[in-house]
């Protein structure tokens, strides 16, 4: 069976792990170090994902030299902490991503958190072995913070020609994006929202140098795949 896609881009919290606990744990420990009222439970939705840096300014005002230095006690934070205290695995996407390894399609994380927090987390649940990059933000979240810069040197390292080379040779054209959001305040099993994973599409025949092969065996999880959409 041939696979469609070339790699599969994984976002990390809200996707692949569940740390709402502790980054609500830091979160209030830090605003309100700073004077401001601790962040309830439903209003966690907005800070999972974007990059803190970011966050501190839309969701408080923050100016940028005050969401550097909020920023900085957070991680501090996060540092004495551990930074896979509390953090769990969402059901069944270790062993999606395991298959997808065993299936041989590339795999890397595409996450705004700190990448020596993914590093982290990935060795932590024994993902590693299964990614062939692990790309996060740059630890001043400002140099490499953008999500789409994220994802472009994820692909970078994964050496996946979709822009120029391959796709501009070729006629790869496509990029697809979908992700999944933040635990719901409610109930963290659920989704807030459909964004996830990063696929990077090969439509070209059989001898494109993008396209990724999949042995005959077909994925155990596809049940999975279908929850998370």
């Amino acid at each position: 069976m041939r696979s469609p896609w070339t790699c599969v881009l994984w976002d990390v919290d809200g996707t692949v792990v569940d740390a709402s606990d502790g980054i609500l744990r830091r979160l209030t420990t830090t605003l309100e170090h700073f004077g401001y009222p601790a962040p309830t439970r439903a209003e966690l939705v907005h800070w999972i994902g974007p990059p803190m840096f970011e966050s501190f300014q839309v969701n408080l005002g923050m100016t940028p030299e005050q969401s550097t230095d909020a920023v900085a006690y957070y991680r501090a934070l996060s540092k004495a902490d551990g930074y896979t205290t509390g953090a769990r695995l969402f059901d069944g996407i270790g062993e999606l991503i395991a298959d997808l390894d065993r299936a041989g399609i590339p795999q890397a994380t595409a996450s705004s958190k700190p990448e020596n927090q993914v590093v982290a987390l990935m060795e932590h649940f024994a993902l590693s072995p299964h990614l062939r990059a692990i790309t996060g933000a740059t630890p001043d979240e400002r140099t490499l913070s953008a999500k789409a810069d994220i994802v472009a040197e994820a692909l970078r390292r994964l050496r996946a020609r979709y822009a120029r080379g391959c796709a501009g040779t070729r006629g790869c054209v496509r990029v697809r994006v979908h992700w999944h959001g933040p635990p719901s305040a409610t109930n963290p099993r659920t989704r807030i929202s459909n964004h996830g994973w990063w696929l990077a599409n090969c439509e070209h025949s059989t001898s494109c140098p993008c396209r990724a092969h999949t042995p005959s065996a077909t994925l155990r999880h596809t049940s999975t795949i279908r929850s998370l959409h």
